[in-house]
């Protein structure tokens, strides 16, 4: 019997990184989760492209919620053919030790790197990221994050 993702990611995660949610009115969306909350609003995080709002970062009980305008930005194609289009949620993202030890051993439960990432693993900023191939994971959209040491050579 072949191993839930889970259970096989379970030895590499090391916490929950966000819970990415898609809307087609993020700013009504994103207003209505803070007055549901009660989060000031001035505390949300806002990624703007080209003059629209593209991404809202709300921290809340410890954990961070990315909302995704399904409307605009780059991801407008990848979001409007997602499995979960249409709104709600969209994936999980984790923070793993190591991206490469957890491919590894996803790979040998047929597993693998896909989708967003179908390359394998890509780095931004101070993070490297991978997303699995929600066919190979029970159709969930799963996103892995490695945190780079500020100053790492690897960079």
């Amino acid at each position: 019997m072949r191993a839930q993702t889970e259970d096989i990611l379970q030895q590499h995660i090391v916490g929950l990184a966000h819970i990415g949610i898609t809307c087609d009115d993020i700013v009504n969306e994103v207003q209505q989760f803070c007055q549901l909350y009660g989060i000031d609003q001035d505390t949300v995080q806002w990624l703007e492209l080209e003059s629209e709002k593209y991404f809202a970062f709300i921290c809340f009980a410890g954990q961070t919620f990315e909302f995704i305008n399904s409307a605009v930005g780059p991801f407008k194609e990848l979001v409007t053919k997602s499995l979960r289009a249409g709104g709600g949620l969209n994936h999980l993202a984790w923070y793993v030790k190591s991206i490469d030890k957890a491919l590894c051993c996803l790979k040998k439960n047929n597993v693998t790197a896909g989708y967003v990432t179908q390359s394998g693993p890509i780095k931004l900023q101070n993070k490297k990221i991978v997303y699995l191939d929600p066919s190979s994971c029970g159709g969930h959209l799963i996103e892995l994050i490695e945190l780079q040491e500020v100053g790492d050579a690897t960079e």
